[in-house]
């Protein structure tokens, strides 16, 4: 099954299947935007053709993870995960399969992007879960919980933050390029997003 909130563009996928997600992109305000089922339409939007585009639809675990990170992406043509045959009417269609999620069950993050007339546009973006389901197992011998390469690319440094329910106090787990763990208390959770 897949569920679109139109409202916090979140994206939500049952682990494994084979899912179709039809956008159709627009022209409002002068600012190209992809519209998902359910999402009304404005007075003013106009569909666009969008037969010249070409299109990327990539999911992330973290904003910041190189694109060699992304959990799965899928380009145009429909070979390659996105469907133009009605892109004359406005209409996309990225063809979600079950190797896409197998492996995961998480939230992370996604962006369409959609590069016409030689400018790359974000055409939207948000949340994407994969959420797991009982028909779906997961990949045999995954370990249980956050599962990170934990600075294994030797460009950033990782900080996780954990938290003791009974006392409140904060610990600070940093991860550097060079290898160095370091951890002790914090003086505040996590800075927000």
């Amino acid at each position: 099954m897949i569920t679109f909130d139109p409202g916090s563009s979140e994206i939500a996928l049952d682990r494994g299947d084979d899912q179709p997600a039809t956008l159709t992109v627009i022209l409002r305000s002068g600012l190209y935007l992809a519209l998902v089922p359910g999402e009304a339409l404005q007075s003013g939007d106009v569909a666009q053709n969008v037969t010249a585009g070409t299109f990327k639809f990539t999911v992330k675990f973290s904003l910041d993870d190189v694109i060699g990170s992304a959990k799965f992406q899928k380009t145009s043509p429909a070979a390659n995960g996105i469907d133009l045959t009605d892109a004359a009417t406005g209409k996309i269609v990225v063809n979600f399969i079950p190797s896409d999620t197998q492996a995961l069950a998480a939230g992370y993050y996604y962006d369409l992007e959609m590069v016409l007339a030689g400018k790359t546009r974000t055409l939207r973006a948000g949340r994407f879960t994969v959420t797991k389901d009982v028909s779906t197992p997961g990949v045999a011998g995954q370990p249980a919980g956050i599962v990170d390469d934990f600075g294994a690319d030797g460009l950033r440094t990782d900080v996780i933050y954990l938290r003791n329910p009974a006392t409140g106090s904060w610990i600070k787990l940093t991860h550097t390029p060079d290898g160095v763990l370091d951890i002790g208390p914090a003086s505040a959770g996590p800075p927000p997003y």
